[in-house]
């Protein structure tokens, strides 16, 4: 993709050879497979030396894998319970929750979180296919950078939204860059995993709208009509949207509309700074106290990936699509009222391309003198191994689920703060069997409450000043026979909301960071 210049490839260097490296020799291949074997390693020790696939690593992944297992039992998103995302990680996540129903939760959750960090690995050897388009040093250097930085690993670990949106994203590139020219068969087949990958985040359409623009420039800079393959990307991509969400849509057509799109846009403004989002697009230590060492080096950071942006656009034209998408996608995070530390990954691959090519390029460049070359390498592979070292060897809290089981009894129903408590229990099991209401996301409840009555800042406080939210958790807490909170900082229930909870289940049981309130006095282990 050249934005509106056809480059015949084999312009790309100098001595008029094709830059592009396809793998095919068993050495080019043991080097892809040991860049995927290390993405994979980095982001699963971490876990396994610290909390365990079992282990508390957040919020957002018992949410999406409670949805699969509430999917496979017959409750519906949207017309049983809330969901603020499309269905398609539900519907991905569907054969680890089969493999929940037959075993438990707990198992299939974990299961489930090593398949995703081995569609991380994955990841990493599509970026090392999809930059080797712009040479063999490219797409190593790409690949080796996605593998270990924690940009993207940080949400590969677990079944979050980002990684398999990512796949299907890079699947629908390495369709469109391997087709010179784009026929409108292959914009349709690129467009399918676009569709799906819209149908786990809808943020996917920015991605789609710099694709469309940059394969419509594309063609009618050859001379052809640029509506066939931009018409062709946009059907596919929605007949597959629409094959994976229509189902839902139908139950509960306006739950459905309300939470993935109304509920989306009307979230408050988290009063994130520019900064500190720079700092975590970096993978940067962010300091509540803002050291002026880390601002400073997330400032220059972002000047030397602007530079590097800049230059792939000018030196490698075929790249071009890449430098918008990193533009697009930044740009986007750098406004958007939300802003999440897992956000970052979502411009990793883009990124770790554009970076990637443009230290191949820098290396290119100095030819002229082999020792000069052999040390820019060094460097650049001295950067990348730097980043590997700064990936935490633990990660994860740990939860002492058999205990928490125990303390749950004969209980009926049970709420959590944190999805993943009931995974790691009996919890959610036991809602679906005995008819409970179904809160798999008691934080996201305040977007559908207090639609647009949020005020600014951090969630916690915001959510104190949401009644409609604060009489939803009165009602979730107080009307369960046990609950379950590891989180209440952000849960943001006020003295009142608390102290109605507690007049209900007034007996307080701590089990390392949970702590768990039931009805009734009972005999502990």
């Amino acid at each position: 993709m050249t934005f509106g210049r056809t480059v015949d490839p084999t312009h790309d260097r100098p001595d008029g050879r094709d830059r592009r490296w396809i793998p095919r020799s068993r050495s080019d291949w043991l080097l892809v497979l040991g860049i995927v074997t290390a993405a994979f390693l980095v982001r699963a020790l971490p876990l396994l030396r610290g909390a365990g696939l079992d282990g508390d690593l957040g919020y957002d992944d018992g949410v999406y894998f409670g949805a699969a297992v509430a999917l496979t039992n017959g409750v519906l998103p949207y017309r049983d319970f809330l969901l603020l995302h499309p269905p398609g990680i539900a519907v991905l996540l569907s054969p680890f929750a089969l493999i929940a129903n037959a075993t438990n939760d707990a198992t299939g959750f974990a299961v489930g979180r090593l398949a995703f960090m081995a569609l991380g690995a994955i990841n990493a050897g599509l970026v090392v296919l999809l930059a080797g388009q712009y040479g063999r040093r490219a797409g190593l250097l790409s690949g080796l950078l996605y593998a270990v930085w924690f940009t993207a690993a940080r949400v590969e670990r677990t079944t979050n939204l980002i990684g398999p949106q990512t796949t299907f994203v890079l699947i629908a590139m390495l369709i469109i860059v391997s087709a010179r020219p784009l026929t409108t068969r292959r914009a349709v087949a690129a467009g399918v995993p676009l569709g799906l990958a819209a149908a786990i985040q809808v943020w996917t359409a920015v991605p789609v709208a710099v694709v469309v623009v940059a394969i419509a420039l594309e063609a009618r800079a050859d001379g052809s009509r640029w509506w066939r393959p931009a018409i062709g990307l946009l059907g596919g991509a929605a007949v597959a949207f629409i094959a994976v969400c229509l189902p839902f849509l139908v139950s509960a057509p306006a739950e459905f509309i309300r939470y993935v799109f109304i509920d989306q846009l009307a979230r408050p403004d988290l009063g994130v700074s520019l900064v500190t989002r720079l700092q975590t697009l970096e993978g940067l230590p962010v300091s509540s106290a803002g050291s002026r060492l880390v601002n400073a080096a997330g400032v220059g950071i972002a000047i030397l990936g602007a530079g590097a942006v800049v230059l792939v656009a000018r030196r490698v034209p075929a790249a071009r699509i890449w430098c918008a998408l990193v533009v697009a996608e930044t740009a986007y995070l750098m406004v958007s009222p939300t802003f999440f530390p897992h956000y970052s990954a979502w411009t990793a691959p883009a990124a770790a391309i554009v970076l990637g090519t443009a230290a191949s390029l820098v290396v290119d460049a100095v030819t002229w003198s082999r020792p000069l070359r052999l040390l820019t390498t060094a460097a650049c592979i001295g950067v990348i191994a730097t980043l590997a070292l700064g990936i935490p060897r633990y990660q994860g809290t740990v939860i002492h689920s058999a205990r928490l089981e125990a303390d749950l009894g004969d209980a009926r129903c049970v709420s959590a703060d944190a999805p993943n408590l009931l995974l790691v229990t009996t919890g959610l099991r036991r809602n679906i069997e005995h008819g409970c209401p179904l809160v798999l996301d008691p934080a996201g409840v305040s977007y559908e409450t207090d639609r647009g009555h949020l005020a600014k800042g951090a969630v916690g406080a915001s959510r104190r000043g949401a009644p409609g939210y604060q009489r939803a958790m009165q009602a979730y807490y107080g009307n369960s026979d046990a609950a379950m909170f590891v989180r209440l900082a952000a849960d943001g229930l006020t003295a009142s909301t608390q102290k109605a909870i507690s007049d209900k289940l007034p007996i307080v049981v701590k089990r390392g960071t949970v702590t768990i309130l039931l009805p009734r006095a009972v005999t502990f282990p």
